[in-house]
């Protein structure tokens, strides 16, 4: 088996291993066409975890941060919206999308190999 978590720390789970990195500089230690898909969850961090908007979400004041009410006695955890964002913020999105992209076609096996 190919080890991927190169120096990073890591812990096997089952068949799984996760491995905590900085995605943008593990990608580009990973070799090519190693990986068949890529699957993610946002929020990407671009924005929503900046410290102003973290000390937002903390105290409750929002920004980028949708605080959700409530709902039968369950507290929901507030969600970013990108909606929020203005011509600058979605250009820093758009140039983290578009180097993430190159790490991630990188690491991919884009011709269906297996």
């Amino acid at each position: 088996m190919l080890n991927l978590a190169f120096n990073y720390e890591s812990a096997r789970i089952g068949k799984s291993q996760l491995i905590h990195a900085d995605c943008f500089e593990w990608l580009g230690r990973v070799p090519e066409n190693t990986f068949h898909a890529i699957v993610t969850d946002p929020p990407y961090g671009v924005k929503e975890y900046d410290f102003d908007q973290l000390e937002k979400r903390a105290n409750g004041n929002g920004g980028i941060w949708r605080i959700l009410p409530s709902f039968d006695g369950h507290v929901r955890a507030p969600l970013p919206r990108f909606t929020a964002l203005d011509g600058r913020e979605r250009e820093r999105l758009r140039r983290f999308f578009v180097a993430w992209g190159r790490l991630a076609a990188h690491a991919l096996r884009l011709d269906g190999t297996p």
